[in-house]
């Protein structure tokens, strides 16, 4: 289970010093990649709460937000990635090709 690989991981951080809002991405990505959404959006949000301008879990919670349908989320999620800066904001046609 990707819970549990989670949880070896946020140990072996603790060990390393790798930073634990990169690691909470990785499992958002994870979860994201075995179609797990909501558990994704849980990571990336808790990665948010640990670095609230972290653009890799905005990104996630984008992707999630599209791939789910939730067009007010991922239009807020895109605003917040665009004031990041424009290297950072999704194009226009991504969202609206989802609808």
């Amino acid at each position: 289970r990707v819970s549990d690989v989670a949880r070896s991981a946020m140990s072996a951080a603790r060990v390393t010093g790798i930073r634990p809002t990169r690691l909470v991405v990785a499992i958002g990505a994870i979860e994201e990649s075995v179609g797990t959404s909501g558990r994704a959006d849980l990571a990336y949000r808790r990665a948010l709460t640990l670095n609230p301008t972290s653009y890799q879990a905005l990104a996630g919670l984008y992707r999630v937000a599209v791939r789910d349908e939730r067009h007010p989320a991922a239009l807020s999620y895109r605003a917040r990635l665009c004031r990041l800066g424009p290297d950072y904001c999704p194009a226009r046609s991504t969202l609206e090709n989802a609808r």
